[in-house]
């Protein structure tokens, strides 16, 4: 698959965090002990400058980028389409493969780029490489078999910006060429001796510290906590200028927010109060002057004042782990329609609301797609869907079979499990039907509805009362395309009005493909109609919510309602989903309801659909699912959020192309190919407004964050500077008739 990277191996991970992200030599130590006795403030460290290494930009008279190293995530986005393949170490050099029109993105943050060189080779010759910058061809070289620099001058000198730069290879087909490193260059002849970002320096004790040998610069995007402070010891062989500086989006030059000058070859320490850019997606520069020889920052970290922060779940202190799991997949319910998210929301949902108030209510709860199949893939395997979809214009394709899916686990640690799914996509054909002790897809007599296959549930839990542990997935239709008129549910939102149009019935396909209905008539009954089937469904959830009582179970059980996605309704001058990733399509009311595990609780942070499969394992006290990319809701969350789906700017028709949305604070991402859009959610929540152009570095602060999310999709690995080697692949669906005319009864194919 084009976007996929194929990460290095434990070798070249394990070479990152001792030795640094080039193949330069230098002489090393192992940090000792008493580096760690040295006094430091006890607050609670958030990130560690050292262990996220690779995701500084060096400047070194221009940008250095040293491929086949953590450093190349940011400037190949992650790998994701732009024709980089394997990373790999030979001999102490860390390089990556790049195929014919392979891309870099860059920021340029000074202009005055005067100079491109490049470290390449290749097995095939003879063979050239044309460089192309912002689409223009600068020059080219001759590759060899063994390593060379070539370098091309500029004619004119780069402005401050964005900048793409592209390797075409010719022959195209011959294989691809290996890449080093990349430095646009303001003019120096050639790099510094020491390119690496991490060493162990020397001075009145060794310490492993971040280069600083001057002149170079270090910069780190972050979106600063509250009461944050920069934490670390600096020091140099030789009489050096260190300055820690803060660059913001608007106008004015970069904040100084500290500045020293060593005297003698030893360590001081210092803290950087952090506080007054609390909130504020930033640029911290690491930037020294002057000096010769080792100089370094040793053991950064931002650190917040104050008590450590909590996770999303806390276990009450006399906790005992429930028995069984259900979830409920209400799909393409949106978040908004309910009143314990939405206190506006014009729709009662008795059942929702009393689970909602003995649970715990997830207001930044967000899907990880826009569509069914590769959200409850990530929703069962607790991986993020682009490790295995194949293709992202498909709307069909088949889960790889060795992928590790919830039901599966359970069964195999003793739960019965069983399935009532009114989602044809939830079957075998996809990938979907293993694990289950009992699966009923009731769809063959369309439509199947919240009362019939909440039903079979019913009778499902009383059958197995008092037997093994078990666990339940019911995943409902309701709110999904077609809606349809529910008697004492659709007509409650009409306000009396008798609908006279002529709309007839709501295929997601017939209505997409034709004007959108303008008529405000029109209009109304098309969300009168989805509210009723909002109400419809909760009507029956609360017959199985009644079951449970009566038997006794919900006590024992952890029970958690979701959507896969959610849908617009005219939001954005659209319906339904799978075209976009907007906001009413990615957030999700969840709620977990497990009384005798958690109190009731309101949470704000930022939790993912595909964290669910990692908290469920937690919370039944069972071993976690094998290499699960989400993270347990009772352990400290990410601040951030990743989304992946079919969409494209400006269309209505689905579907057309793979996307990409990041939420990091009010900040929101959406990136194509080679397109993206900014938007701050807060000050903007109908997304109106792109922020790109005047906004920098909270762009470049999310391209950073999604590039390592999508290079690194493990949680526990980003957080603590490893990378993910796992790769996946999907295979196709074979779709038999009766399952194509109930994908097309329901929209899915036109």
């Amino acid at each position: 698959m084009p976007h996929k990277t194929q990460l290095a191996a434990l070798l070249i991970v394990l070479w990152v965090l001792c030795a640094g992200c080039s193949h330069r030599s230098s002489k090393t130590a192992a940090p000792p002990d008493a580096a760690a006795a040295r006094a430091r403030p006890t607050w609670p460290v958030v990130s560690s400058l050292l262990q996220e290494a690779g995701q500084a930009e060096l400047d070194l008279g221009g940008t250095f980028v040293d491929l086949g190293a953590p450093d190349q995530h940011k400037y190949v986005r992650g790998g994701w389409l732009t024709r980089w393949e394997r990373q790999q170490i030979e001999n102490g050099t860390t390089f990556a493969e790049a195929h014919d029109r392979a891309r870099l993105s860059f920021f340029a943050w000074r202009g005055g780029i005067r100079e491109l060189q490049v470290r390449t080779r290749s097995r095939a010759v003879p063979r050239r490489c044309q460089v192309l910058l912002q689409g223009r061809e600068v020059g080219g070289f001759t590759l060899s078999q063994t390593w060379t620099t070539a370098r091309l001058p500029l004619a004119a000198t780069m402005r401050p910006g964005p900048l793409e730069l592209e390797l075409r290879l010719d022959p195209p087909d011959a294989g691809p060429a290996q890449v080093d490193w990349i430095w646009l260059s303001r003019g120096g002849a050639k790099p510094p001796g020491r390119t690496r970002k991490l060493d162990v320096i020397r001075l009145d004790r060794p310490e492993r510290a971040l280069v600083g040998d001057p002149p170079r610069t270090l910069s780190y995007f972050l979106m600063v906590p509250r009461r944050g402070a920069l934490v670390f010891d600096y020091g140099a062989e030789q009489p050096t200028e260190f300055v820690v500086q803060a660059r913001l989006d608007g106008p004015g030059g970069p904040r100084r927010l500290f500045h020293a000058r060593t005297k003698g070859s030893r360590w001081t320490a210092a803290t950087v109060d952090l506080s007054s850019l609390a909130g504020r997606a930033v640029r911290l520069d690491l930037v020294t002057h002057g000096g010769a020889g080792a100089a370094g920052w040793a053991d950064p970290e931002l650190m917040q004042r104050g008590p450590p922060p909590r996770p999303p779940l806390r276990r009450r202190a006399e906790a005992r782990a429930p028995r069984h799991l259900i979830q409920v997949l209400a799909d393409a319910a949106r978040q908004d329609a309910y009143r314990p998210f939405n206190p506006r929301s014009r729709i009662e949902a008795p059942a929702l609301e009393q689970l909602a108030k003995g649970g715990v209510i997830f207001t930044g709860a967000r899907a990880t797609a826009n569509f069914t199949l590769p959200s409850v893939g990530a929703l069962f395997s607790g991986r993020y869907a682009w490790t295995f979809v194949e293709d992202a214009t498909s709307t069909f394709f088949k889960l790889p079979h060795d992928l590790p899916l919830l039901p599966n686990h359970l069964r195999r640690h003793g739960f019965v499990t069983a399935a009532f799914v009114a989602n044809p996509i939830i079957s075998a054909p996809f990938g979907l039907g293993q694990g289950w002790d009992h699966v009923e897809i009731l769809h063959r007599k369309f439509p199947e509805d919240a009362s019939v296959v909440f039903g079979k549930a019913i009778e499902w839990i009383r059958a197995n009362k008092g037997k093994r542990r078990f666990y339940l997935y019911i995943h409902t239709m309701d709110p999904h395309t077609p809606y349809h008129y529910r008697v004492g549910h659709t007509d409650r939102f009409l306000e009396g009005r008798r609908y006279t149009g002529r709309l007839g019935r709501l295929l997601i396909d017939t209505t997409k493909s034709k004007k959108m209905p303008d008529a405000p008539e029109d209009r109304r009954y098309i969300r009168a109609l989805y509210d009723g089937e909002i109400t419809f469904h909760d009507l029956h959830m609360g017959r199985l919510i009644a079951a449970l009582r009566e038997t006794g179970l919900l006590s024992e059980t952890m029970f958690v309602y979701s959507n896969d996605h959610g849908e617009e309704l005219f939001d954005h001058g659209r319906l339904f989903h799978a075209h976009s990733l907007a906001e009413e399509q990615l957030r999700s009311p969840l709620v977990i309801h497990a009384p005798r595990l958690f109190s009731p609780a309101r949470v704000a942070e930022p939790v993912e659909l595909v964290d669910l499969a990692p908290t469920a394992t937690d919370a039944l006290g069972l071993p976690p699912l094998p290499g699960p990319h989400g993270r347990s809701l009772l352990r400290t969350a990410l601040d951030h959020t990743v989304a992946f789906g079919n969409a494209h700017p400006n269309t209505k028709s689905f579907p057309i192309d793979g996307a990409f949305s990041l939420k990091v604070g009010p900040l929101k991402l959406i990136r194509w190919a080679r397109h993206q859009e900014l938007y701050d959610v807060a000050a903007d929540p109908v997304e109106g407004h792109d922020i790109s152009a005047d906004h920098p570095v909270a762009l470049r602060l999310c391209e950073c964050l999604l590039a390592r999310a999508i290079a690194s999709p493990a949680k526990d690995q980003r957080a603590s500077g490893l990378r993910s080697s796992w790769t996946g692949g999907a295979g196709k669906a074979v779709l038999s008739p009766g399952l194509r005319r109930q994908l097309k009864a329901l929209g899915y194919i036109q």
